[in-house]
């Protein structure tokens, strides 16, 4: 007896799935941590809005500097984690096609992917080699590693399939 095993309609739709798919991986939520991420990836300075003003920076012993303006450099951690890693996300995705091709489902290797996207990020983050924190942020904070205070910001990073 001969079994028709035609799989080459089950192999287009999963090529068509993951063609259709994007994989996003950053901070994902906006108030307060969305603006911190943006502050650091791109940097910023922040100036007293009154005339003749400052910005009060709450110290440790519970008194407060004075400042006109703060300037926070750079610190692009997700544009440093796509150079530096988009072609190993390149080849993941390839992987996935040839899985795809051999009749495997799609979505593991999504998941798979948007996983690997934020290690990278966050191993970016550990390691990228930031301008330090400023002697005031290191008094206030106990520390002169950018990004990995309290563990906030890159407990933030995640990603979304769709």
């Amino acid at each position: 007896m001969i079994k028709d095993t035609n799989n080459l309609p089950k192999i287009i739709d999963n090529l068509n799935s993951f063609n259709h798919t994007v994989i996003y991986a950053g901070v994902k939520s906006g108030g307060k941590i969305g603006m911190i991420a943006h502050v650091q990836e791109y940097g910023a300075t922040i100036t007293a809005k009154q005339v003749g003003g400052y910005l009060m920076v709450p110290m440790p012993d519970g008194s407060f500097r004075k400042l006109k303006q703060v300037t926070i450099p750079a610190r692009p951690f997700i544009q440093m984690s796509v150079i530096e890693h988009s072609n190993q996300w390149k080849d993941k995705a390839a992987d996935a096609l040839q899985a795809i091709i051999h009749g495997e489902s799609a979505g593991s290797y999504k998941q798979g992917i948007a996983k690997l996207m934020v290690q990278n990020i966050k191993q970016t983050m550990r390691t990228g080699g930031f301008a330090a924190n400023a002697p005031l942020t290191v008094a206030r904070k106990g520390g002169s590693t950018p990004l990995l205070d309290k563990g906030t910001l890159i407990g933030s990073i995640d990603s979304e399939v769709h």
